[in-house]
């Protein structure tokens, strides 16, 4: 059995209507990917969860939360209702550069001395 092409998509609104009404998909999958750049800047922004946050901000888990709640801290994202809860590294190193002062990072309670 051969494959149909499928004919590229036209500008006209009149035949895009129509492709519609009749429940047809026009488009042309080669062109879509010669039209997709293709750079190391697309890749997903790196994703962290609560024990990676911990391990970069000088603050205790609940301190973090604490923070959330008066939305003094950088809100988690949640992939669907009820997932894991993610932080954005660069949104982190944002808000660690903004809110800590200038020096090493550790944490308070393991401090010596």
């Amino acid at each position: 059995m051969r494959k149909q092409l499928v004919p590229r998509p036209s500008n006209d609104p009149a035949v895009v209507y129509q492709a519609h009404e009749l429940g047809h998909f026009m488009f042309d999958a080669a062109a879509l990917l010669e039209e997709l750049p293709m750079s190391k800047q697309d890749d997903p922004p790196e994703q962290w969860k609560i024990g990676e946050v911990l391990a970069h901000v000088p603050l205790h888990r609940n301190s973090i939360d604490r923070l959330l709640k008066l939305e003094q801290f950088p809100q988690p994202h949640r992939l669907h209702p009820g997932g894991v809860r993610f932080w954005y590294a660069n949104e982190i190193r944002a808000w660690l550069d903004a809110n800590t002062p200038r020096g090493p990072r550790s944490r308070p309670w393991n401090r010596k001395g």
